[in-house]
């Protein structure tokens, strides 16, 4: 039993909704995503993001070591919180890191395309995985969920380009829909210790980047 918790309740655990959490989850990276893609510059993110990055990893290192003040912030963070997060680094903070190495890392349309792949195709997974799945892989993945990842993530590149470029090529731009979903959902049942919320969106980058080279896709 945790010991940030009331001794009758239950641990909350990766099988849980955790709803508050998930909405969460998806505003925080569509906020992102219309911030960057709206006011500001490539150069002006990174510095902002950067910052808040550094900001929250102290802060949750901070927490962690002073179990006085952990108890008083897990009381308010309860619906976001994980059992185990209540005394290790919680979620947020690859989320964080893997937003600003994406934005760091891909030229603007590519950076903000993938934040969304892991704002709605995450917590979707994880949703439609917790209520229909009753087998899951090594990984903790179900098939339920991965189709689930699967279709989102080819609908978040399809509107996004879509709604963002005037001329485009619609073949090319289905064919790079299709591979990069299927890679990416294969990538996100992957067994790995590292957190998704930094492995999706700095994978995405590279496979969407790389696709559209090959495709010829504008990526302003």
């Amino acid at each position: 039993m945790n010991s940030q918790q009331e001794p009758n309740e239950e641990p909350i655990t990766r099988n849980d909704l955790q709803i508050p959490r998930r909405i969460f989850h998806l505003l925080g990276g569509l906020g992102i995503t219309l911030i960057y893609g709206v006011l500001f510059d490539h150069l002006t993110a990174v510095h902002i993001i950067g910052t808040a990055a550094c900001c929250f990893f102290i802060f949750e290192h901070a927490r962690i070591r002073y179990p006085e003040y952990n108890a008083s912030f897990t009381k308010i963070a309860k619906p976001f919180l994980r059992a185990e997060e209540h005394l290790k680094e919680s979620a947020l903070l690859p989320f964080i890191v893997g937003v600003f190495l994406t934005i760091l890392s891909f030229p603007k349309s590519i950076a903000l395309a993938s934040i969304l792949v892991l704002s709605f195709c995450d917590p979707l997974a994880a949703i439609f995985g917790i209520l229909f799945s009753k087998k899951k892989n090594k990984a903790g993945k179900s098939f339920e969920g991965s189709l689930a990842f699967f279709i989102s993530s080819f609908l978040c590149i399809f509107l996004f380009f879509h709604f963002t470029r005037t001329q485009i090529n619609y073949i090319s731009l289905i064919s790079v829909c299709l591979i990069f979903s299927i890679v990416i959902t294969f990538v996100e049942r992957l067994p790995s210790k590292l957190d998704d919320n930094l492995i999706i969106p700095i994978a995405s980058g590279f496979i969407l980047w790389f696709l559209c080279i090959i495709f010829n896709i504008p990526l302003s």
